[in-house]
């Protein structure tokens, strides 16, 4: 078992046999993760750091986050910063980043979400 090698570009998959069970190892695909490094930029900008770790630590334990902004681009920014690095996590919960103030009664329900509302 120790001398099984890692997967790498060259070789992305690589078997072992172990007893009666062949157990395949591969390497990671980056071509899955998300794309959107121009909202991240943006989100860290508006929140900074420790903002934005607080709010992914909201985010994995599945509580309420209600984002508000006079710009509302920058809702969507958000939320989609957060749920992109969530990655390989998907956010389940309601997902609402342009949350209009009709609806704003969604935001008393008892379950997590994500929304965003124009301040």
């Amino acid at each position: 078992m120790f001398e099984v090698s890692f997967p790498t570009p060259r070789r992305p998959y690589v078997l072992m046999q172990l007893g009666s069970e062949t157990i395949s190892f591969d390497s990671y695909d980056e071509s899955q993760l998300p794309l959107n490094g121009a909202q991240l930029c943006d989100t860290l900008r508006a929140l900074g750091t420790d903002n934005l770790i607080y709010l992914m630590m909201l985010a994995l334990l599945e509580q309420k986050i209600l984002v508000h902004s006079l710009r509302s681009w920058m809702l969507t920014a958000v939320a989609e910063s957060v749920c992109a690095l969530m990655f390989p996590f998907h956010w389940q919960c309601p997902y609402v980043p342009q949350c209009p103030l009709g609806l704003a009664g969604v935001l008393h329900a008892p379950l997590p979400f994500i929304a965003g509302v124009d301040s």
